[in-house]
């Protein structure tokens, strides 16, 4: 195309193929006016004022290389990559002809179909090409997982450019209708239709978009021949929408399409937007207030800044308004930031409360500081919503560019220059005070220079691990061994040898009620059994593995350990007759403080057992772990009874924590006969019979949602 000046708006625009010598490797600069940067105080180019301060250039618009790599091809235009002609087209096309053969035969024998249509396919079928056939058989046998424009790129090796441009067309003035219930189809016929020039057609679409990027690379023989056949079809307004979208590049046409009246209740053309060539043709198409679109998109706006530069502006209020997510609504956002006119900004500013906006809005005010001034001072002088909003952010911008304004005022309205004058020397405003006056911690902060990094203290050596061991409190160990569930009066009589050998040869035996078989089989027989056991479902493993644990001890630990990391809150309590360092060690979670408390309640923190010691705390600086988990397991003791606060209150707490007998004496009743429910002292002060109780209380709960008696778990009862 080479170099166009427009002499109507006052831009030097460059479109070609190669670097765009005048518009720098952007492809597209305007400068000037453009359009909706009208008015006074309005700057071209880079100006200096007489303070010397450099106006910035807020006119000249320059193509973002991101828009460049997502345009629409045109002939002449930006260079795009199209992807060449598929060469197995034609055969998929007659793979998809034979499979839908009944279909097609049905189509052409229904009364209703139109006889001109279904003799165009006839005679395509017979051998005969007709491009009406051919875009009545692409609605019979497209499907969806065919690549888009496959149809074109076959019409194109098999029967040439031509055949193809006039397929394309006719597709768009035909449909195939029909009925669907699941695989069954009836109701079925061709018609004519209106032609789609609005592109609302997906499957048209996707065939105008293949020919126009082919087009827009082929030779030139075979260019001027598909502008030959094209020429045939523009006999109505739509049909001419659809010619120059195929071929933008003859601006005649265009022009032509542009002269025709868009009804008032219409939104423009998608496909005549797509092909505009100059500003001068936008503003007989922005859509009336009101008109709702959603065919705005990135694609749309990159191929409207190729033909008319920054001349489409007008088009983004009715893009916004029309805008519906939070996506599409920052996706414009960000198109308008890009584009050097009044009428983008002003996009921005009606929205500036919608935080999905003010991102940009803040660009843009930064990007062109003399036309946020004058717009914003004329926002502010309204009572819109967002004219408070607007002096706000007024203010602040004045500030920041305080001698830019200071210099760009003379040039503003009246009637704006009456709102920034005031903002550059506010009344109430205190001045600045002088850096010698200032403290030393603001005028030197510690941030500003050159921290010195300390050296990590680390403990020296490793910490020494206590011996593993059992602490039981009295009764407790055959309250576990007694413990029954549901599961294990099923399986009173049950044979284990099927799962003792699928743990032997290492099969997983996933469910943890499986662990009967280590309570009632040869205990030298299935003790190896529980260091390699890994189970995946836990229901019911409380009750299942407390006589495990009460049978085995320390040789049921790691199957514990396994159990209370998947379920911390309902398994961790098997835990606490263990004195080991696995127990309270940096990968078990429970140990925090924060999480045994709000899992396990008062249950967790209960007296003393006897015979405990607390095992050396780990150090702050034990090399190779993980901070947090450090911090979780110094901060529980362990018996896993989280540590109180060093308080007051705390101290008291952790006195009162061991002396349940002296509380159940101080009231009048001697500590064994304390009654043994969930909430008395078996449970909150820690007495003896606080774990049957424990377990009493939930097998009662259990049974009521099973619906079993409730004599289910009296031998757990009676144990405590």
């Amino acid at each position: 195309m080479g170099s166009r000046a427009q002499a109507g708006n006052g831009t030097a625009d460059s479109r070609d193929g190669g670097d765009g010598s005048d518009s720098g490797s952007d492809g597209r600069s305007s400068s000037g006016s453009g359009s909706g940067s009208s008015g006074e105080g309005a700057r071209t180019g880079a100006a200096t004022a007489p303070a010397g301060v450099v106006f910035p250039d807020e006119e000249t618009f320059t193509m973002p290389a991101a828009w460049r790599r997502i345009v629409l091809p045109r002939r002449g235009g930006i260079p795009v990559a199209v992807e060449a002609l598929r060469p197995e087209a034609a055969k998929t096309l007659a793979r998809r002809r034979r499979e839908e053969s009944g279909w097609i035969e049905e189509m052409l024998a229904s009364p209703e179909s139109d006889p001109e249509v279904c003799d165009a396919l006839r005679a395509h079928l017979s051998g005969s090409p007709d491009p009406l056939g051919a875009a009545v058989l692409v609605h019979l046998t497209v499907e969806h997982g065919l690549p888009d424009g496959i149809f074109v790129d076959a019409w194109f090796q098999t029967h040439g450019p031509a055949f193809a441009a006039r397929a394309v067309v006719e597709h768009c003035g035909v449909a195939a209708h029909y009925k669907q219930a699941g695989s069954h189809r009836w109701d079925a016929r061709l018609a004519r239709r209106p032609l789609d020039r609005a592109g609302t057609d997906w499957l048209g679409r996707q065939l105008a978009d293949r020919l126009r990027a082919l087009l827009s690379v082929a030779r030139e023989d075979d260019y001027r021949q598909a502008v030959a056949a094209l020429a045939a079809c523009r006999s109505d307004p739509a049909g001419r929408v659809l010619v120059s979208y195929l071929v933008p590049d003859r601006e005649d046409w265009v022009a032509e399409c542009c002269a025709d009246p868009v009804p008032a209740d219409q939104a423009p053309p998608a496909m005549l937007l797509a092909s505009l060539n100059s500003a001068e043709q936008v503003p007989p198409l922005v859509p009336r207030p009101g008109t709702t679109w959603h065919a705005w998109t990135p694609r749309l706006f990159a191929t409207l800044a190729e033909g008319t530069g920054k001349g489409f502006s007008p088009l983004l209020k009715a893009a916004m308004e029309g805008a519906y997510d939070s996506e599409r609504i920052k996706s414009l956002a960000a198109i308008a930031l890009e584009v050097p006119t009044d009428d983008a900004f002003a996009v921005l500013l009606a929205r500036a409360g919608d935080k999905r906006v003010r991102p940009a809005l803040l660009t843009a005010m930064r990007r062109y500081p003399v036309r946020a001034l004058r717009l914003m001072g004329e926002a502010a002088r309204g009572e819109t919503a967002n004219a408070a909003t607007v002096r706000m952010l007024l203010g602040a911008h004045v500030r920041s560019f305080a001698e830019l304004a200071a210099a760009a005022l003379p040039d503003l309205p009246a009637e704006v220059a009456a709102v920034v004058g005031p903002l550059l020397v506010p009344a109430e405003r205190i001045p600045d005070a002088a850096p010698q006056a200032l403290p030393p911690l603001l005028a030197e902060p510690p941030w500003a220079g050159r921290r010195t990094a300390r050296k990590p203290r680390v403990a020296a050596g490793r910490m020494p691990v206590p011996e593993p061991g059992l602490v039981w409190n009295e009764g407790e160990q055959a309250a576990w061994a007694a413990t029954e569930s549901w599961y294990a009066s099923w399986r009173g009589t049950y044979d284990w040898t099927q799962e003792i050998k699928a743990l032997q040869n290492g099969e997983p035996v996933k469910d943890v009620r499986e662990a009967r078989l280590f309570v009632v089989c040869d205990a030298d027989l299935v003790r190896p059994l529980l260091a390699t056991w890994v189970p995946e479902d836990f229901w019911d493993a409380e009750a299942s593995l407390e006589p495990v644990a009460a049978r085995f001890g320390l040789d049921a630990l790691p199957l514990l350990l396994h159990a209370s990391a998947r379920q911390p809150a309902s398994l961790g309590a098997l835990l606490l007759p263990y004195r080991d360092a696995p127990v309270r060690g940096p990968g078990l979670r429970l140990a925090g403080p924060a999480e045994v408390r709000r899992r396990h309640g008062p249950r967790v923190a209960g007296p003393a057992r006897p015979g405990g010691r607390r095992p050396p705390r780990p150090a702050r600086g034990r090399p190779g772990r993980c901070r947090a988990a450090r911090r979780r397991a110094g901060a529980a003791d362990p018996r896993g009874r989280p540590r109180r606060g060093r308080g007051r209150a705390g101290r008291r707490r952790e006195r009162g924590g061991g002396c349940g007998d002296r509380r159940g004496t101080a009231v009048g009743r001697p500590a064994g006969e304390r009654p043994a429910g969930p909430h008395a002292g078996g449970r909150r002060l820690g007495g003896p019979g606080a774990a049957a109780a424990d377990r009493a209380a939930r097998g009662r709960r259990a049974a009521r949602r099973r619906g079993t008696p409730r004599a289910h778990r009296a031998g757990a009862v009676q144990a405590g």
